[in-house]
């Protein structure tokens, strides 16, 4: 009885996790099919050429970096998937904080999305993408105006969470995950509340990690 008992704990964990993996690789055709959508444009396929890219890393590469000339509203509803994505899926949170992304990671937290969320979170990413082609939307990040926000939101916290929020940002790499995506959260649902200046140098400044 032990025996089969292990033999059918070994089947349920095989099956699990191919789900997972199936679940991924529908995740990333659905994004790769949308995000490549930007080298329709013939100056993409030059510019991709010149980087003597493949189109899938491209148009990925593009779609990230261009989620900085998104505009404040399209921010705003990136943020609101970050917040799920990081309440979905702890290594996603910490890595908010931390940096620490890699296409596993990625694609195991876009996985817990729906259909409909992975292609509307591909369409923000396919217009930044956009926007970068046509150098729109891009600005300087004044410094200041970013750290007046990170204070603002601190003061908004209890003391006790106040001095881990401040430890945490001010040292990520030593930070438990558990702190990290506490942080990340923290953050994240803290800007909400800061006037729109704020608001909008913020978000953009974490488009970059």
């Amino acid at each position: 009885m032990l025996k089969i008992a292990a033999i059918m704990g070994v089947l349920i964990l095989v099956i699990y996790f191919s789900s997972k993996n199936d679940r991924k690789d529908e995740v990333a055709a659905l994004m790769e099919n949308k995000l490549s959508e930007i080298l329709k444009d013939p100056r993409a396929r030059m510019e991709m050429k010149q980087k003597t890219m493949q189109g899938r890393a491209y148009s990925y590469v593009q779609a990230q970096e261009g989620l900085k000339h998104l505009d404040l509203p399209e921010l705003i509803i990136w943020n609101d998937y970050r917040i799920k994505l990081a309440q979905n899926h702890p290594g996603y949170c910490a890595a908010i904080l931390t940096g620490d992304f890699n296409d596993d990671l990625m694609m195991e937290a876009y996985s817990t999305l729906t259909d409909a969320e992975v292609m509307g979170l591909s369409e923000l990413m396919l217009e930044g993408a956009k926007r970068k082609l046509n150098r729109v939307g891009d600005s300087p990040i004044p410094t200041h105006v970013f750290q007046e926000g990170i204070q603002d939101i601190l003061l908004t916290l209890p003391q006790d969470e106040q001095d881990r929020f401040a430890k945490t940002l001010a040292g990520p790499e030593s930070a438990t995950e558990a702190d990290s995506c506490s942080t990340s959260l923290q953050l994240l649902q803290g800007l909400k509340n800061l006037p729109e200046e704020k608001k909008l140098v913020i978000l953009k400044t974490m488009t970059q990690n």
